[in-house]
């Protein structure tokens, strides 16, 4: 086991500073930054962990051989308060799942089949489990419950997994089995309460082999006081058909509504497992920004460029707009949009955009680019706000920065 634990007075390459001091092109929204590797190093992010001040940054660090990193910043500090590394060191971990989970003092990540829970004070590992089978997506939660979704790697069983973050006990709770020609998949699960009692909701898919694949996926629901599915929907399919791939990495829940899209945009009924409506278009919403749920509407980021919004009770378009692709997720606070590496051609950006009507509020260039302007310092597919500050939290490859949108 290897722990290492450094701070930024120690190691002179974690740099802090002020935007106005060394680098006065930068953007005036560009509150501050901190470098986070060395110089001859970048990193990839997966998505970033906030809890209270402490910001946790899961990093691919290259070139080669890339190692899977875990960094904790004091955001008021603005210092790297540990580095833990566990995963690379005993398992040689290049990178980490897409998400994690943080609650209380621990912060819990995932490699492929590999989980590790973290105390988030000492950066000392609370406990560690190696699976048989892999991990979709990443570590889901809601309170002191977790879950994961898990696959085997010619896609012949697909399983439902949920522990206690403090003790990492796994049970498997829900398991599908290949029992005809076609291969298994799904989404990750979202969890919520509900009356005093914890759900799950996921998709699971049967997909066919050969180059036209088609996907006969179902929404379900499980009570997890109960063990028990609520119910299971309808084999999904919109105005298009069948979708082209499992529809909605990621289920997104506001009140009694669940949305996710694919091509499409499908929205169901959270109680009884009905579809309410679905729109069709064209491209997909799930490569990386998957879709948003928020006060009533719902968001995707398309990989056509364009964001849209819609009333999840009725399916009624609030507002089809020119964004960009390959995003971040959508991050949704005080009827604002945030969206991050949001890409068309030259520099990617961070854009703002009201949630009523998608009118673009505020955007910034990736901060630190050279004279070629490599794609190696774009901003990450990363994104995070703390509420009380509005400060919003992305990376670029080498930096942790720090924006304010007044």
């Amino acid at each position: 086991m290897k722990i290492l634990v450094v701070t930024c007075g120690f190691i002179l390459f974690f740099i802090s500073c002020d935007k106005k001091n060394e680098h006065s092109e930068t953007s005036e929204y560009l509150e501050w930054y901190l470098q986070l590797v060395e110089n001859e190093e970048e990193f990839r992010s997966s998505d970033l962990l906030l809890n209270d001040n402490i910001l946790f940054i899961p990093m691919s660090v290259g070139p080669s051989p890339r190692r899977a990193v875990l960094k904790a910043v004091d955001i008021n500090s603005k210092e790297v308060l540990w580095t833990w590394d566990e995963h690379y060191v005993e398992y040689g971990a290049n990178s980490f799942c897409k998400s994690g989970y943080t609650y209380q003092n621990i912060v819990c990540i995932c490699s492929n089949n590999v989980i590790s829970a973290v105390d988030i004070n000492t950066g000392k590992t609370v406990w560690h489990n190696r699976n048989e089978y892999s991990g979709l997506i990443g570590i889901r939660g809601y309170k002191e419950h977790i879950f994961r979704q898990t696959k085997s790697d010619n896609n012949d069983r697909l399983g439902i997994e949920y522990a206690n973050i403090k003790t990492g006990n796994w049970e498997e709770l829900i398991v599908y089995e290949k029992k005809d020609s076609f291969f298994l998949y799904g989404s990750t699960v979202t969890p919520f309460e509900r009356n005093g009692e914890v759900y799950i909701t996921f998709i699971h898919s049967k997909l066919t082999t050969g180059p036209n694949r088609v996907y006969f996926s179902w929404l379900n629901l499980y009570n997890i006081n109960q063990r028990k599915m609520v119910w299971t929907s309808d084999t999904i399919r919109g105005e298009s058909g069948f979708p082209f791939a499992t529809p909605g990495l990621i289920p997104t829940i506001d009140g009694e509504m669940v949305s996710f899209g694919d091509r499409s945009i499908f929205t169901y009924n959270l109680l009884t497992g009905e579809k309410i409506w679905d729109k069709y278009y064209g491209n997909s919403f799930a490569l990386f920004s998957n879709l948003t749920a928020y006060e009533g509407n719902v968001y995707g980021n398309n990989e056509s460029l364009f964001m849209v919004g819609h009333e999840m009770k009725t399916g009624m378009r609030l507002f089809n707009v020119e964004t960009g692709g390959t995003a971040s997720k959508i991050v949704a606070d005080d009827g604002k949009l945030y969206l991050s590496a949001v890409t068309t051609s030259g520099p990617n950006r961070l854009i703002v955009l009201d949630s009523h009507s998608g009118k673009l509020l505020f955007e910034v260039e990736a901060q630190f680019l050279d004279e070629e302007s490599k794609p190696n310092l774009f901003f990450d597919r990363v994104i995070e706000i703390e509420k009380n500050t509005k400060n919003i939290y992305t990376t670029d490859h080498k930096h942790l920065l720090t924006f304010k949108f007044n």
